[in-house]
Order: structure tokens, then C-alpha cells, then sequence
């Protein structure tokens, strides 16, 4: 008989006393329950201090040892060395010798350090006629494979629970667990949810409808379902989730136990979809034209309105730069500066530029740049948006040259929400030169009254003669227009004032008016002298009369006479009057036209 032999059958001698006759329910022979162990276990004998007796060709093949390599030598010899010298290790000999067996999975250590797993059972033996304890016997089967596989299996399932929202429900969608990404997907705690229905999920109207009904009847028959779908967590909370619902089936019924959900948040995402959605509406839709480069500038996409805006198609300028074709002889080359400068330091900007249409003809656009960067603060696009302004340039140009026409022959000035004087053109500083304090005398308290004011903080126009003195006593005549300058929300931001300079057309006017005075003076006396002769003749005539009444009919015709006279004295006094009341009526005329200018 071999070792081998020997050592099992005084295993099984102790495990399996001999009797004289067996009965029905014994262990039967001895042999056979030898040949069974040594085929199909792994068994090796320790004394009760741990050191190895014998094993058997199973062990030796598993743990890749000879017999005589491990005989004699302590079971530590299988242990990692940190737990050989550890109290657990120290306790698990000792329950053995107070024998209590030890059946576990068990890490071991091989020769060469191999790693080997084993299904096992510490045996403590007792002697059969005694009672005492003799021996500890091992019992055990290689499970390393097996013990892989499940690590593998527990690692995709780790995976899967980092990784993914995982939930359980029994086949009819009641909740039996979830995992914390599931939980912080929805807002819930698990205990908030746990013997809940799935319907807590998703719209009311949805969870009560035929189709949702279907949902989870195609589920009890173990149809997948997976797909993008609209849940709502705590509060209302708006999720999307990529989810699969997986029926799981008992292996000896055959009848579905759950249903287990793996799910990927991706809210973000579908976000982010409709936004492009909407971008590329607006992209497509807009009549603005949209260039999208790399990181060199180079046209990775155009919108149509890029091609009705420039006459090029995608196709013909795809990979080239934009201002290697759109900018002309009439482009300025200080604005090609700027933008390359911009785009070098990599920063937004926005500016105006004159391009070029494909067809040569010239239009101006407001052009936006902005960089894009990843996640790693590397740029890698830039996105451009340009809007043609040629008809608002054009208004502007020609608001400018108007501007620029009036600044040159009219008098413009500015004043702040206080009314002081903050700016004005040449053209009014050469007509206000002589005043003392420019800034004193031309304060809005002195030029207008609190009407006046009131008026251009609500925001209507005044017309108003202005008139200051200046230092030398003269009085400058400005007729201006004054007119407020309101922001968005209706408040006075500053006033502004165009006028003329009217002191020498005044001046004119006052000097006509007192050559008119001194002429009418002169009239007036020439007509008191008229006047006066008439009364006169008027006197002689009467006196004619008188003297030709005394001669009879010798002063007959004297009379007569004196009658002529007496009627032309009588007009010359009427046009005498005549003349007096024009003079008087134009000396008031002359007196409330200087008036206006005082």
C-alpha cells in the first residue's frame, strides 16, 4: 500500500470506524469511500499545532509542492505572511484545537507565491475509541477559476455601480432597491422610494395611459426595453436617462422574480442637443452670415446666409481662410491688423470691416469673433458672426458729412443733467472768445427759466433767442435749438444745442432802427413845420375873407381866392396828420422790434 494510501485510510479508519456487519444506511465499505476522497478533494493532515502530517496528489498538484517539500513544515507556509502573524490567524488555530472546524473560501498561497482559491473544511479529529482530538484533516476543491470568474463578474458589477444609475423592481414596478447614482440622479433617498411604483417616475399622464400599461407587461414577458427616456425626479425634476429594463427570470421556474434598470444621467446631453437644435435653426434660418474655423482659421462651416451674404458656396471655400477672398483694395489695413492681433491673443472681439462679394461689388459688415476652448483650456475653434450694415453705414456716412456741415457754419454746444457747460465746437468758440467766463455765462440756470427746464427734462424742444454779455459790454444774439438727450428709460442724459450766431444781423437791425428813428424825427419836425404854415394860411385866408366882405363887390373875387386858400390849407393840415400818425405808428413798430432783441 502506498503512502498515500495509508494516510487516507487512517483518515478514514478515524472518520469511519470498522464494524463487524454493516447495516443498511452505514457508509458502507471503507475503500470505496477512500477512492471517492483522494479522486475528487484535495486533503491534507496537520498535527494540532498546525504542522502538515501528509497530503494527498490533489493538494500537492494544487498548491504545486512535493510531498516532502511541505512535510514537517507549518500550514503558515500557505498564508500570506502578513495574516500567518496576525492574532486572526493565531485564533483560527486555536478554535481548530478546541475543535470547532473551519469551513470558508479560503485565500492561499502556492509555490512561487501562485495565488490559489479553495472551497475548504478545517476538520479536527477525534479518536474514536478515546475521544480525543488526534489531528486536524482539510478537505478541499480548487475554486481559483471559479473565484476569478466572480471577481470578474463583481468588477463589471462595480463598474456597472460607479458608473451607471441601477434600480430593481419586482415584475409588476414596484421599487426593491437602487443604488446611490441612481438616488442622485433622481434627488431621492432610497427610503423615499423603496415600495414605491416606477410611476412615481414619469408624467402623470403617461403613467396612467394603455401604452405605459404595455410597458411593463412586455416586460413580465421579457422583452427588453431600452431607449432615451423623459423621467422626473424629487420636485418636478426634468431627467433624461439612456436606460435598458432587463427581466431576470428564475432559473428553476422559468418565471420572471425582476426587473433591473441600467440607466447613464444623460440630461446633459439631450440639453445640449436641443441647444444645437435651436443653434442650428437660428444658423440656418438667420439671415447673418456664420463661419465656423479651426484653430488656424481655416472654414470648417458656412450657413446659407453666409452664401446669399457673399456669393460663395461651402464647396468653394472650405479650408481657406475668410480674409484671403472677402477682403479688397478698399479694405483698411488698420482693421486687418486689429482682428489678426485679436484672433492672436485669442479673445472676443467685435468689429466693422469693408468686404468683398464674390461678384467685387463692395459691403460693409459688423463682424463678432469669439474663440472656442475644450476642456482643457486648448482653443480649437472660432466662431464668427457677421451682419451686413452697408444701408446702416451708408445713413451713418451721410449723417456724419451732415454733421460734419453743420459743426462747420452753426454753433454746437453740450451741457450736463446740472446744467453745466461740458463741451461746444470751434464755431462757437469763436463767437463766444470775448465773454468773461465762457462756463459761468453759459450755465443753463442763466439762459433758461424754470419752465424752460422743466420742459427738456420731460423731454421736448425749445427754440430760444439766447443773448449774453461779454466782458467788453457788447451782447451776443445765439438763436438757438435746444434739445434734450433722453436714455432708454425716459431719463435726461444731456442736452444739446445747435444754434447761429445772430449779433451782427441784431446789430444791423438795431443801427436801421435808429436811422429809421432819426429820419422819422426829421419828418415829424418837417411836418410840425407844415403844420404850422397851414395855420398860417389858414389865418391869412380867414383874414381875406373878413377884408373882402368889407369892400363889397369889389372884393369879390379877393374872396374867392381866399376860399382856395383856406381849402388847400385845410389839406395840407389833413395830410400834415396824416404824416404824423405814420411816424408815431412806425416809431412803435421800430420800438417792439428792438424790444425783441434787448
Amino acid at each position: 500500500m502506498s503512502n498515500q494510501t495509508s494516510f487516507l485510510s487512517s483518515i478514514v479508519n478515524v472518520i469511519v470506524p470498522k464494524k463487524e456487519n454493516t447495516t443498511s444506511g452505514s457508509f458502507g465499505n471503507s475503500a470505496d469511500v477512500l477512492a471517492a476522497l483522494n479522486s475528487s478533494l484535495a486533503v491534507i493532515e496537520f498535527t494540532l499545532e498546525g504542522k502538515v502530517v501528509s497530503a494527498n496528489e490533489n493538494f500537492l498538484g494544487v498548491m504545486g509542492y512535493t510531498l516532502d517539500e511541505i512535510v514537517g513544515q507549518h500550514h503558515r507556509l500557505f498564508v500570506e505572511p502578513n495574516y500567518g502573524q496576525s492574532t486572526e490567524y493565531e485564533h483560527f488555530w486555536a478554535e481548530l484545537r478546541s475543535g470547532h472546524h473551519q469551513s470558508a473560501e479560503f485565500k492561499r498561497i502556492g509555490k512561487n507565491g501562485k495565488e490559489v482559491w479553495i472551497q475548504a473544511t478545517y476538520n479536527p479529529i477525534r479518536n474514536a475509541l478515546t475521544g480525543k482530538l488526534i489531528k486536524v484533516v482539510k478537505f478541499a476543491t480548487d475554486i481559483t477559476e471559479q473565484m476569478i470568474e466572480r471577481a470578474n463578474q463583481q468588477g463589471k458589477i462595480d463598474a456597472i455601480n460607479n458608473s451607471q444609475a441601477v434600480i430593481e423592481f419586482t415584475p409588476d414596478g414596484i421599487i426593491l432597491d437602487a443604488n446611490e447614482n441612481f438616488t442622485a440622479t433622481v434627488g431621492y433617498r432610497l427610503d423615499e422610494i423603496k415600495g414605491q411604483h416606477h410611476r412615481m417616475f414619469v408624467d402623470p399622464e403617461y403613467g396612467a395611459s394603455a401604452a405605459y400599461q404595455q410597458f411593463w407587461e412586455d416586460l413580465r414577458h421579457g422583452v427588453l426595453q431600452a431607449a432615451e427616456f423623459k423621467r422626473f425626479g424629487k420636485h418636478g425634476k426634468e431627467i433624461w436617462i439612456q436606460a435598458s429594463y432587463n427581466t431576470i427570470f428564475s432559473p428553476l421556474t422559468g418565471k420572471p422574480v425582476k426587473v433591473i434598470k441600467f440607466a447613464t444621467d444623460i440630461t446633459a446631453q439631450v440639453e445640449a442637443r436641443k441647444q444645437i437644435k435651436l443653434l442650428s435653426l437660428v444658423a440656418n434660418e438667420t439671415d447673418n452670415s456664420v463661419v465656423i474655423t479651426d484653430r488656424y482659421g481655416r472654414i470648417e462651416y458656412t450657413n446659407p446666409g453666409f452664401t446669399n451674404m457673399t456669393g460663395y458656396t461651402f464647396e468653394e471655400v472650405v479650408g481657406k481662410k475668410p480674409g484671403s477672398f472677402l477682403q479688397g483694395k478698399h479694405t483698411n489695413p488698420a482693421t486687418v491688423a486689429r482682428i489678426r492681433e485679436y484672433l492672436n491673443e485669442r479673445r472676443a472681439f467685435y468689429e466693422e470691416i469693408l468686404n468683398y462679394r464674390k461678384n467685387g461689388t463692395p459691403y460693409w459688415i459688423s463682424l463678432s469673433i469669439n474663440p472656442v476652448f475644450n476642456e482643457q483650456g486648448q482653443l480649437e475653434q472660432f466662431i464668427s458672426i457677421q451682419a451686413n450694415i452697408t444701408e446702416t453705414k451708408e445713413k451713418a456716412l451721410e449723417a456724419s458729412e451732415k454733421m460734419d456741415a453743420i459743426q462747420r457754419t452753426n454753433l454746437s454746444a453740450e451741457w450736463d443733467i446740472a446744467g453745466s457747460l461740458i463741451g461746444y465746437n470751434d464755431v462757437f468758440a469763436s463767437v463766444v472768445s470775448q465773454c468773461h467766463d465762457v462756463y459761468s455765462a453759459f450755465h443753463l440756470s442763466r439762459l433758461l427759466n424754470s419752465d424752460e427746464n422743466r420742459q427738456l427734462r420731460e423731454g421736448g424742444n425749445l427754440q430760444k433767442d439766447l443773448s449774453v454779455k461779454t466782458a467788453d459790454g457788447r451782447t451776443l444774439f445765439i438763436s438757438a435749438n435746444i434739445q434734450p438727450l433722453i436714455n432708454f428709460e425716459g431719463q435726461l442724459v444731456k442736452v444739446l444745442m445747435y444754434g447761429t450766431d445772430n449779433t451782427q444781423k441784431i446789430s444791423a437791425m438795431n443801427q436801421a432802427g435808429e436811422l429809421m428813428g432819426n429820419v422819422l424825427n426829421q419828418i415829424k419836425f418837417v411836418a410840425e413845420g407844415i403844420g404850422e404854415i397851414s395855420a398860417q394860411t389858414s389865418l391869412l385866408s380867414l383874414n381875406a375873407t373878413i377884408e373882402s366882405a368889407r369892400a363889397g363887390d369889389a372884393g369879390k373875387g379877393f374872396a374867392v381866392v381866399a376860399e382856395e386858400v383856406r381849402q388847400l390849407a385845410k389839406r395840407t393840415e389833413s395830410s400834415t396828420n396824416e404824416i404824423r400818425t405814420l411816424v408815431a405808428t412806425t416809431r412803435e413798430q421800430i420800438e417792439d422790434l428792438e424790444g425783441l432783441y434787448k
